[in-house]
């Protein structure tokens, strides 16, 4: 294994969990160790009621205290990390930070409330433990943030895809005039193995491409 030797801090944006750390955490984080980099766990717990704001209010303390460590730092938004991802970046724009996504839903789509694919089914917006901050999360970087990016900005966002996803729709994973690379991957979970083992070297490339000084 590499001895760590890191000059741009990667930030890894957990998906729609409690933000423990779980057993597919552990692999992309000992595979990265490798390569000697240390992502640094978010920990984002998506089911304790708190707001999209107080989200992004948390990665910027994080953001701030990795800033100081680093010259620049890499969001890595998988699953629903990924809009948080964005919505991220977008507050914090004129810092040395980019962002990436991985199977990430950017797109509420174009869903009625009943079908399982809408945004409402998916932040559990019909059940007794709605997750609004991801449902947020999501409309405002379709209603906002993707019509606001500018193209320095896109320079510095990577969306990866995968080929098929029975959570995420594919067409829901990327946002024009951004750069995406589309795994040979399948499913949700192959997605992030995909993106997270396989990708890594092209996550770290665009990274250090975005954040050099």
């Amino acid at each position: 294994m590499q001895k760590l030797k890191q000059t741009i801090g990667y930030l890894y944006i957990n998906g729609l969990n409690d933000g423990q750390t779980k057993r597919q955490d552990r692999l992309a984080f000992w595979w990265w160790r490798r390569k000697g980099i240390e992502l640094r766990h978010a920990h984002v717990n998506w089911l304790d009621g708190r707001s999209l704001d107080d989200k992004v209010n948390d990665l910027e303390i994080q953001l701030g205290e990795m800033l100081e460590q680093f010259s620049g730092v890499a969001l890595i938004g998988t699953s629903a990390g990924g809009s948080l991802a964005l919505n991220t970046f977008h507050r914090l724009k004129g810092r040395n930070i980019c962002a990436v996504t991985a199977h990430a839903r950017l797109k509420v789509g174009d869903y009625s409330q009943e079908q399982k694919n809408s945004m409402y089914r998916r932040a559990n917006m019909d059940t007794d433990r709605p997750c609004k901050a991801f449902f947020d999360s999501v409309a405002n970087v379709e209603a906002d943030i993707i019509s606001e990016v500018s193209e320095s900005e896109i320079q510095r966002l990577l969306t990866l895809s995968s080929i098929t996803d029975m959570i995420v729709p594919p067409s829901l994973m990327s946002v024009e005039g951004v750069r995406n690379h589309r795994s040979l991957a399948f499913g949700h979970a192959g997605g992030y193995l995909a993106h997270m083992i396989a990708d890594r070297n092209l996550t770290i490339r665009f990274s250090e491409t975005c954040l050099k000084k």
